[in-house]
């Protein structure tokens, strides 16, 4: 399975009959191939990007695609996406398991979050944002209940409810346009959303429950006094909450846990196998040290 994602480009510019593409892709979405392939979900951005970065060059055409006809290429592509997307849904189902409770997701919208990530696997050169967009998605995907808020030095934003239809791959490049837009309204216009402050004593006060929050952003900085108030969070609401940063520009993949609580953690850089930790640490599968 593996070894086909990573010919996926030489087989589509092969011109192998359309019988030889049909086997392919339904080897790609095979419940029971994405199972064994044991391949979490991360891993099908690579290969998406793969079929992007394919299709720009035919518009240059700098790439042959041998004897495929001009008019079955876009086809062609649109038919391999489809099948990726799936495969993505297969594999957070039955791969990576289920986040555990609600979840709150703090997303940094900044425009520090356009720097290049150092992220491996991952096939094209990624923004961080584009990184965290993935995860937020994948969270949002794998979770019984999740709900998203927006922030940079401005103020917030609720995250309006996101309905991918399972395309996950396919909603990414809109949920990464979807972030930057809400940066530039939310810096025009600070005084219409609540600063990130005033968004925590609100959450505090009407006793949201979540089970996780998870802040992602380029560093794991604390500008914003995340820990005074997931500190007051767990006095006032819920004091067994699992608290998550994830900074996405450090080179080094690692993860810190801090004294100050057995639930309180970081992680550094980028590993596909974030959501599986985070997932198996709510639910309490694997302990702290």
């Amino acid at each position: 399975y593996r070894t086909m994602m990573r010919n996926m480009l030489n087989i589509i510019q092969s011109g192998v009959n359309q019988n030889i593409h049909k086997i392919v892709q339904k080897k790609l979405c095979s419940p029971e191939d994405v199972k064994r392939s044991k391949q979490f979900p991360f891993r099908f951005l690579s290969a998406y990007g793969i079929l992007d970065s394919l299709k720009e060059a035919k518009e240059g055409q700098s790439i042959s695609w041998s004897t495929t006809p001009d008019f079955e290429q876009d086809t062609l592509l649109n038919e391999y996406k489809v099948c990726l997307d799936k495969a993505v849904q297969l594999a957070a189902i039955n791969n990576v398991k289920p986040i555990k409770g609600a979840l709150l997701i703090m997303f940094c919208c900044s425009s520090s979050m356009d720097d290049q990530c150092s992220a491996k696997g991952l096939g094209l050169s990624r923004t961080i944002r584009e990184v965290a967009g993935l995860m937020t998605l994948m969270c949002m995907f794998s979770s019984e209940y999740c709900d998203v808020v927006y922030y940079n030095d401005c103020g917030t934003a609720r995250g309006e409810k996101i309905e991918t239809g399972g395309e996950i791959l396919k909603f990414l490049s809109t949920f990464v346009t979807e972030s930057t837009k809400m940066n530039d309204e939310i810096k025009a216009n600070r005084s219409n959303y609540l600063s990130v402050g005033d968004c925590w004593t609100e959450i505090i006060s009407k006793e949201r429950h979540y089970d996780t929050i998870i802040q992602i952003a380029h560093s794991c900085d604390d500008p914003f006094s995340f820990h005074h108030f997931r500190s007051l969070y767990r006095e006032k609401v819920n004091d067994d909450l699992l608290s998550v940063e994830i900074n996405l520009k450090s080179k080094q993949s690692m993860f810190t846990e801090y004294t100050t609580h057995r639930n309180d953690v970081c992680l550094h850089g980028f590993s596909d196998q974030m959501l599986q930790y985070i997932s198996e640490r709510g639910s309490g599968e694997l302990l702290s040290n």
